[in-house]
């Protein structure tokens, strides 16, 4: 600002000022009240009489894009939403909402308002899908909207899948083998790709691993996928009661309680890893920090229950062996004791209860597993971890040398010494599957009876409370297992009677989604495995005849259907591989003609939405960018083009509309409203009609003897409702002939219109082009000229300036006819006579004679004039558009 004045300077900051309040408010989403301005893309909606428009221009990743959202019809009093958007992987067609939809902006409307925009920065390659709202009240639109697909891609901002599958290629890359060790791995590398997004917006796995930020169902989401990704089976924890989400994760064979977004702290307030306290829980301690949790796993459909720390993060690393030295010499003094049940005081009682809880129960495990004795005594030790301390029970081991047989009652426990006449009578069963009587029975190595479930290298027995090993088909607490003959669990796959059961490596049989061997499976409630097509929650999916969910494309009967990445069937619109697809409410693949959202649209035989020119039966066909066939006049490539109401290419010649014109002349008379459904109202069922309907000539043979049009008479004998068949008149005449020059058939609406009117509103379909004729104007042969009442078909000028027509007029009803200079006679009246004359001579004996084929009006050289050259409607290979009035006659009668 050097050398400006102090005033200028003020100005120039005022402005600056400006710029910058207007900046930051259209970055928060505010109504703007601006000129106009041209978007690249846009998307409507409407309903009723009220039409929602969102515009926007070519998105850049990493940058906001805005979409401008305006309505109109209705009231004009406006309201405006926005939805969360939603993201999808390239070719993926599953989209998840990347923030929550219940909070904050995205659950707001405007203030009543014209327009409105708002911004959204998009942050990976894929797609995106968008839907923004208006309500006018006043009009009755609640619930309006838009449902916009936008797909962006750069190298830059990978897709989620590419951050997903770099990452598992790290981890892969790191030497980890157990699936301990990838869990944990990804675990520790989820936590430093986020923060916890405190304002509660973003929610998904794409806010996570490409905005950084997230709640708990953000890291719910994308360590879901990681884990998914590299072979894990997971699924997510739902705690409604405290409003919160986790992974439950299957390491070795058993469900695991992991909490991301809880372990995800900086913070080192006690003496352990706060990073990872809730890293292979329990239900029952995970519940020790979400209260709501044990409501849900003591659920009898609870399916992820996780009752083990074997592959606990504390336990694994060693962390919890170390911490049973700090109480051992208070445990062995009990021991020493010869205590049987005692407690010993926590030195963490300070900690918060949920914090404690969970550590304690972490030792209590490891004590669990540590062996204890006394003197070479064996001891049992039992304890149990809570907030505050632990809880012991011991069993110390008895020796007894007494020689007995049969089933014996000794400290508790049942031993069985072999009776006599067995091989060897007084010695005790020991480690061994054992038939005694008509039941078998397990022991340890120490003889003592088993019950509950055992395990021995052959696998696992379950024995009852009376010992005997259970066979076939048990409910043990509250799961069923298979077990068999030999009474051992069967485990994983098992065929009985052609029916797939899956027991999982626990033996527990399974219900529901099981995803196996990189495979989803579902299992009913009996645990019978679904073959073919499941219907569950609304959604359909195809699980094939070995049971395994299919993905992808898949022909099942003569049909092709879409199963996306979950194995939902998909319908409606799917996007693959740059292409567009539509799937029926069946889910069934659709081809040919499709009439969808108010739209047609042509699948090729493979599925694929055509785009462009399409030749079908003979027939060109354009289908727009978006797939839409098209209609009217479109400008494609440098050229122009009309295609009728079927979409059809219209491939009509100049030489066709002149043929179709004289169809009716000589042979129908001027009738008013003839061709309309009532005046000025509409196109008549005549003016539909392809070719000449039979009644004008019946009602030209019944009257041309007396004939006589009376001006301001709407009916000849039964009123206008009845005489609008007999004949046509000037509009009808011309709205007639355009219909049977463009159409194809008698479903699409007319183009009769207000004489007056009629060049301008058949341009306004994209006929031609329209100009105000004046004393210079041109007339050539196909202009349609509309003057005040009354419109004409130009068959060409000759030389002396009159013009040779064709038109309906009450003087003698279709005909040529030929303007006048001035005096009743012209070259184009006399050519008009003349052939009238020749090839008319029935009519010329009613009504040529009076000259009534001459147009004694010069008015007629003024109004407005439609020219088809250059539309693409109408051909004219035989140049007849540049042919004088003269020659055009010498045409006209080689085709008659």
């Amino acid at each position: 600002m050097k050398g400006m004045s102090v005033k200028d300077k003020n100005k120039v900051l005022k402005i600056i000022l400006m710029f910058f309040c207007m900046s930051v408010l259209i970055g928060k989403g505010v109504t703007v009240y601006a000129e106009e301005f041209q978007y690249a893309y846009n998307d409507v909606a409407s309903y009723g009489d009220v039409t929602l428009k969102v515009e926007w221009n070519e998105p850049e990743l990493g940058q906001p894009t805005t979409f401008h959202v305006s309505a109109s019809g209705g009231s004009g009093l406006y309201k405006f939403n926005m939805e969360a958007p939603s993201y999808s992987n390239p070719e993926e067609n599953s989209y998840e909402s990347v923030a929550d939809p219940s909070r904050g902006e995205w659950t707001e409307y405007t203030d009543e308002c014209d327009s409105h925009d708002y911004t959204f920065t998009m942050t990976a390659s894929g797609i995106y899908n968008f839907r923004f709202h208006v309500m006018d009240l006043v009009s009755g639109v609640t619930y309006l909207r838009t449902n916009t697909y936008i797909q962006v891609n750069d190298a830059n901002y990978p897709s989620v899948n590419d951050v997903i599958n770099s990452a598992v290629k790290q981890c892969n890359g790191k030497g980890n083998n157990s699936e301990y060790e990838k869990a944990l791995w990804l675990h520790d590398w989820l936590l430093e790709q986020l923060e916890y997004d405190n304002s509660l917006k973003w929610s998904s796995s794409e806010s996570a691993l490409t905005r950084g930020l997230g709640t708990c169902q953000s890291y719910e989401s994308a360590y879901s996928k990681l884990l998914s990704a590299i072979g894990i089976e997971n699924s997510e924890v739902r705690d409604t009661y405290d409003g919160h989400t986790w992974n439950a994760v299957k390491l070795d064979g058993e469900w695991y309680q992991v909490d991301c977004t809880w372990d995800d702290s900086n913070e080192n307030w006690y003496d352990f890893d706060q990073r990872h306290l809730y890293f292979g829980l329990t239900d029952e301690l995970m519940a020790l920090a979400h209260p709501g949790h044990a409501k849900i796993y003591n659920d009898m459909n609870y399916g992820t229950c996780s009752t083990n720390l074997k592959n606990n993060y504390f336990v694994r690393s060693g962390d919890a062996a170390k911490w049973i030295e700090t109480y051992r010499d208070r445990i062995e003094t009990k021991l020493n004791s010869k205590e049987t049940k005692f407690v010993v005081d926590a030195d963490n009682a300070n900690y918060p209860p949920s914090i404690s809880g969970i550590q304690n129960g972490i030792i209590a495990y490891a004590i669990n597993q540590t062996e204890w004795s006394h003197d070479n005594t064996k001891i049992q030790l039992t304890a149990i971890g809570n907030a505050t301390g632990f809880e012991f029970e011991t069993t110390y081991e008895e020796q007894n040398n007494v020689s007995i047989t049969g089933w014996q009652y000794i400290g508790g426990k049942w031993y069985y010494y072999e009776e006599l006449g067995m091989k060897h009578p007084g010695v005790m069963a020991k480690d061994c599957v054992m038939t005694i009587g008509d039941s078998e029975y397990l022991f340890d190595a120490n003889g003592c009876m088993l019950t509950g479930w055992q395990k021995r290298s052959e696998g696992w027995y379950y024995a009852d409370s009376s010992g005997r090993i259970k066979k076939g088909w048990q409910c043990i607490n509250e799961a069923w297992y298979f077990l068999q003959t030999n009474g051992v669990m069967a485990q994983e796959w098992l065929c009985l009677d052609n029916t797939w059961y899956y027991l999982g490596t626990d033996g527990a049989m399974r219900t529901g989604w099981q995803y196996l061997g990189g495979t989803w499976y579902f299992l009913q409630s009996n645990g019978t495995m679904v073959q073919n097509w499941l219907y569950q929650n609304g959604t359909w999916y195809y699980l094939g005849i070995d049971g395994a969910m299919k993905t992808g494309w898949q022909l099942v009967g003569d049909t092709w259907y879409f199963l996306q990445s979950s194995g939902a069937m998909a319908r409606n619109w799917i996007y693959l591989n740059g292409t567009w697809y539509y799937l029926g409410a069946d889910g069934a693949m659709q081809i040919d003609w499709q009439y969808v959202g108010g739209a047609w649209y042509y699948l090729e035989q493979d599925g694929h939405m055509a785009i462009g020119w399409k030749k079908i039966n003979n027939v060109w066909y354009y289908l727009n960018g978006s797939g839409q066939m098209v209609t009217g006049t479109h400008r494609i490539n440098g050229s122009n083009y009309y295609f009728n109401q079927s979409g059809a290419m219209a491939e009509m010649e100049l030489s066709d509309l002149i043929a179709d014109a004289l169809k009716p002349v000589g042979n129908t008379l001027y009738v008013w409203g003839g061709g309309w459904n009532v005046p000025d109202n509409g196109s008549g069922e005549t003016a539909l009609y392809m070719g000449v309907w039979p009644e004008w000539e019946q009602y030209f043979q019944k009257n041309k003897q007396n004939y006589s049009y009376r001006p301001g008479r709407t009916a000849w004998e039964n009123g206008h409702r009845e005489s609008r068949f007999w004949g046509l008149d000037c509009s009808g005449y011309l709205g007639w002939l355009v219909y049977n020059s463009v159409q194809n058939g008698k479903d699409y609406n007319g183009y009769v219109g207000d004489a007056t009117k009629l060049a301008k509103s058949l341009a306004g379909y994209g006929f031609g082009t329209v100009s105000t004729c004046t004393p210079n104007s041109k007339f050539y042969p196909g202009d349609i000229v509309s003057i005040s009442g009354h419109c004409f078909l130009s068959l060409g000028q000759c030389k002396d300036g009159s013009v040779l027509l064709l038109h309906s007029t009450p003087n003698g009803g279709v005909q040529m006819s030929g303007t006048v200079n001035g005096g009743s006679s012209s070259q184009a009246s006399r050519l008009a006579q003349s052939f009238m004359q020749q090839y008319y001579p029935d009519w010329w004996t009613y009504f040529g004679k009076e000259g009534r084929q001459a147009v004694n009006a010069k008015v007629y050289l003024y109004g407005t004039k439609l020219t088809w050259q250059n539309t693409g409607a109408v051909y004219d290979s035989q140049g007849l558009q540049w042919k004088s009035a003269d020659q055009m006659v010498e045409y006209i009668k080689t085709i008659l």
